[in-house]
């Protein structure tokens, strides 16, 4: 993920190796790494060096409820433990593979905000959903549910991702994505206020790589990426050397 936040660039990667962070973090004195890690590695992660003092820990994976007993998940409270600020809520394989509803991700996103974490919220159509023509109708609704337990916008960023295009090497052109994040911002400008619409950002993520990076920044409601496979290569050095330059 790169975003513009009062001048400084984030550079965020899903799956992003702890050497890659330690080639990275020395690039940019305005560059924030995120580094979105599984549990099992933070300890790890934890010891790369941090020269700027801007790498900070994320988590995927986050419980609704705080207090009870769920073996294999993870609440807002032990995130926070960790000195981990960021969490994503809504992605894909939450919502796909292990069934997840709107429902349920909004409350997680609330809960998440409330408990002093900052979510990236994940939306995004399936292949058939884009081919019925459903496109805007399914992150719309998936949008508004998060919308609606939402009370502080600062600590909200709205990840694009269509399924389609998530590890295949499809990637929506940058027409395609802009015109999901125009229809997304204008939907916060109506429904929200403009001043939200204005300030929120929303990202693109899916099949993100340094060869399509530079067209899919251009776009005017392209407020950085999310980056997941390509996070694990050496082009990802690209992806955050373009940041940099931006």
């Amino acid at each position: 993920m790169i975003i513009q936040l009062d001048e400084v660039t984030w550079i965020a990667g899903a799956y992003v190796s702890v050497k890659d962070i330690s080639v990275v973090i020395n690039l940019s004195n305005q560059i924030k790494i995120l580094v979105y890690d599984t549990l099992h590695s933070f300890p790890d992660t934890y010891r790369v060096p941090k020269s700027n003092g801007q790498q900070q820990l994320q988590s995927y994976l986050m419980l609704k409820r705080s207090l009870q007993i769920l073996r294999h998940w993870v609440s807002p409270q032990m995130l926070i433990d960790l000195n981990i600020k960021y969490v994503i809520i809504g992605h894909s394989e939450r919502r796909h593979v292990f069934g997840e509803q709107d429902e349920l991700i909004a409350d997680k996103v609330g809960y998440a905000i409330e408990n002093g974490l900052v979510v990236i919220a994940c939306i995004g159509e399936k292949l058939e959903e884009r081919n019925a023509g459903k496109t805007s109708e399914v992150n719309i609704n998936q949008l508004k549910h998060i919308a609606g337990k939402v009370k502080d916008w600062s600590k909200v960023v709205i990840a694009y991702e269509p399924v389609w295009a998530i590890g295949t090497g499809v990637t929506a052109s940058p027409e395609q994505a802009q015109e999901v994040h125009e229809i997304l911002r204008k939907w916060l400008a109506e429904n929200v206020s403009n001043e939200v619409a204005q300030s929120t950002r929303i990202i693109y993520g899916g099949s993100v790589n340094k060869g399509n990076c530079v067209a899919l920044s251009a776009k005017a409601d392209i407020d950085g990426f999310l980056v997941g496979g390509a996070s694990l290569k050496e082009e990802f050095l690209d992806i955050i050397k373009f940041g940099v330059k931006n």
